[in-house]
């Protein structure tokens, strides 16, 4: 989170380590736990990671919509029938980025 800069935009009870879970990402229930924690759906949030993997694939997979942060400018087609809509190359763009997510 720090790496991202992520920190300053999202509240302490919005956190969720998922080594804390007793799960890891990219486990559904990783996710799920957090979806439950805040009285929202799958649809209602957003992830934003930079490794693809565990953050978006996780993410994905639990139908959050995702931002994937591809500062390493990796090639999605790698990572298989996964992909996200929204890719970034650094942090730099996310603002901009949420901001057309969010009515």
């Amino acid at each position: 989170m720090e790496y991202l800069k992520l920190r300053e935009y999202i509240e302490e009870d919005h956190i969720l380590v998922s080594q804390e879970t007793g799960f890891a990402k990219p486990d559904k229930e990783v996710f799920d736990l957090m979806a439950e924690r805040l009285g929202l759906t799958a649809a209602d949030l957003l992830y934003v990671g930079d490794n693809y993997q565990t953050d978006i694939f996780g993410g994905l997979q639990s139908g959050w919509r995702t931002i994937w942060i591809n500062h390493k400018q990796e090639d999605v087609s790698a990572f298989g029938e996964f992909s996200t809509a929204f890719v970034i190359a650094s942090h730099e763009e996310l603002l901009t980025t949420i901001e057309q997510l969010i009515p």
